[in-house]
């Protein structure tokens, strides 16, 4: 099974959301004004209208106590679940340059 077969992820926001605010009764509010953000970015990234970005990512570790890789590791499988299905046909029409792990001298 390839990283596009695999099941959608769920949408980093939604973790946000409900695995770190909510259950730490943490408003948008109050952690915008923590990570120094304007909330409407909070809302914005809660919401799937912004992606977590590196810079976001170190914030969001800072005030929440965990790593930028975390978020950033969210939102990478995100996008490899939710990658666009226009994509994938074009990415099926490339080829491989490696055969066996070896690369081809042409």
């Amino acid at each position: 099974m390839t990283a596009l077969d695999e099941p959608a992820a769920r949408m980093p926001g939604d973790i946000l959301l409900h695995d770190w605010l909510e259950p730490n009764r943490i408003s948008m509010y109050r952690l915008a004004k923590a990570m120094r953000v304007p909330q409407v970015f909070v809302s914005d990234l809660v919401h799937g209208n912004k992606r977590i970005t590196t810079q976001a990512a170190f914030k969001l570790a800072k005030t929440l106590g965990n790593t930028p890789e975390y978020w950033l590791d969210l939102q990478t499988r995100w996008d490899v679940a939710n990658y666009d299905a226009d994509n994938v046909s074009e990415l099926e029409r490339i080829t491989s340059m490696l055969t066996d792990g070896i690369e081809q001298n042409s």
